[in-house]
């Protein structure tokens, strides 16, 4: 054997594993790209995972300073630079989870923001609602007061006349004759003053805010109105009825007006002495009735059909006055002079009423609201000149209603 046969012959084995080697390196590759290292795939699943969602809107900048990040590290690695990718995959993952804090911080203001605006609600709610409980309390103690007084009232009333009936029974005829004369007199002033309740009570939108009791009263007045005078005891029943009815319509709409009650004026003493104050002096009598402050003043006609300069000038001063309360409900009541009869003497009382109430500056735009009212030939029911009677030149009323 030569050395060249022998040199083959050893050589085989290395030569073959070269073979295979140079064969493995010529034979084409179908791995693909290399994957990213573990440490760069979790920041990925990081950024795409359900925890990202609607993160980029809420916090853009830690977002995009994220993916830069990312985006560096990744390059870093493709260069061999593993020690900054690391680096910046750290930082990319900070990045991205501090986003996430960031969002959900703002989530969470909202949420404390949303909750802070109901529970604000609710408390502003809680409070209407005691408010609204307080205001029906106080209505319904009000109510329940008038209430009481009204059924002692009617007892009176009743007591009175199971009385007058055995007084009159012992009566002689001419004695009879005489009382029952005053008594219907007294009937008469007492449906006056029911009308004169029920014309209150409409002038402050009673009519449309009770209309069942607005209806009830002015049935029971007409009926006491209608019975004859001879038949005392059942015109006396009729007419009691009719006062308590009308009472009572006046105060339910007061106590339940909207959005607070009407108290009437005349029971408020620092009202009431402002207008006492305001008229001394001008021959007009300021007091306080059922209905409200009553402002009375003899010889309003001028004897023309107009306004005599004493009523002008005391409507000058009602207006001033009540200018400074308004909003104000006010009656305007003329009662014409003693011995006037017939149609026109209704009408000249309206007219003149009408004049009083323009003096006052009422209707339109006005925060005064002004109603007149012509009485014919009935005589005044509340405090003033010519109480009972007819004054001998007529006399004109300015009824406060309410005010404030």
């Amino acid at each position: 054997m030569t050395r060249a046969d022998s040199f083959q012959a050893g050589a085989g084995p290395h030569r073959l594993a070269l073979a295979a080697i140079f064969a493995l390196l010529a034979a084409p590759c179908g791995c693909g790209p290399s994957r990213p290292p573990a440490w760069i795939a979790e920041v990925e699943a990081l950024a795409a995972g359900k925890a990202m969602d609607g993160v980029m809107a809420k916090a853009p900048g830690e977002w995009k300073a994220a993916q830069v990040a990312l985006l560096g590290s990744k390059k870093a690695m493709k260069s061999g630079d593993e020690g900054v990718a690391r680096i910046l995959a750290t930082k990319a993952s900070i990045l991205f989870k501090t986003a996430v804090a960031v969002s959900r911080g703002i989530d969470a203001k909202a949420r404390a923001e949303a909750a802070e605006d109901r529970l604000s609600s609710a408390l502003a709610d809680a409070e209407k609602l005691r408010s609204r409980r307080l205001d029906a309390e106080a209505r319904f103690l009000s109510l329940k007061s008038f209430h009481e007084s009204q059924g002692d009232l009617a007892a009176q009333k009743l007591a009175a006349l199971e009385k007058d009936k055995e007084a009159v029974a012992s009566m002689s005829a001419s004695q009879k004759e005489k009382w029952m004369a005053l008594e219907a007199i007294r009937c008469d002033r007492e449906v006056q003053r029911c009308r004169a309740t029920l014309l209150a009570a409409e002038a402050l939108g009673c009519g449309e805010a009770l209309p069942a009791e607005s209806g009830d009263a002015g049935a029971a007045l007409a009926k006491a109105g209608a019975s004859p005078a001879s038949q005392w005891e059942s015109r006396r029943v009729l007419v009691d009825d009719a006062a308590l009815r009308a009472d009572r319509f006046l105060e339910h709409c007061r106590a339940l007006h909207e959005p607070d009650p009407l108290a009437n004026p005349a029971g408020e003493s620092a009202v009431l002495e402002v207008f006492v104050k305001a008229f001394e002096g001008t021959g007009a009598m300021v007091s306080a009735s059922a209905r409200g402050i009553v402002i009375a003043m003899a010889d309003p006609d001028d004897g023309q059909g107009g306004l005599s300069k004493k009523a002008t000038a005391a409507l000058g001063i009602a207006a001033g006055v009540l200018g400074k309360m308004a909003p104000a409900t006010i009656l305007v009541e003329d009662y014409p002079p003693l011995g006037c009869s017939g149609d026109g003497c209704a009408e000249s009382a309206k007219d003149l009423a009408g004049l009083g109430a323009s003096a006052l500056g009422g209707g339109g735009e006005s925060v005064l609201k002004v109603e007149p009212h012509g009485w014919g030939t009935v005589t005044p029911v509340d405090p003033g000149p010519c109480l009972g009677k007819a004054c001998p030149k007529g006399r004109l009323d300015l009824v406060v209603l309410s005010v404030g």
